[in-house]
């Protein structure tokens, strides 16, 4: 039984959407793990890159906006106690 057009451009996208899911959350834990190795330059740098693929994905409506919130709120704030621990080390 041939499949539907529909069906397949579903699938096409399915595959899509994973592949951008997936490059994302590299970049999400590029950041952690900068964070956990105490590198605030590359952590920062590497946040930039992660917000701005999370707001792309958010923007088209792979994954929630809320979502999208959450997650760099998470980040950012996991940021900022390092360089608060980094700054009361000094």
């Amino acid at each position: 039984m041939p499949q539907s057009k529909q069906i397949k451009q579903s699938n096409k996208r399915k595959k899509h959407n994973y592949s951008l899911k997936s490059e994302t959350k590299t970049y999400i834990k590029r950041v952690i793990t900068a964070i956990k190795e105490n590198k605030q330059e590359i952590a920062n740098k590497e946040f930039i890159i992660a917000s701005s693929k999370i707001d792309k994905l958010s923007k088209k409506r792979i994954i929630h906006k809320n979502t999208a919130a959450r997650q760099k709120s998470r980040i950012n704030k996991k940021i900022k106690l390092m360089s608060s621990k980094n700054f009361s080390n000094r």
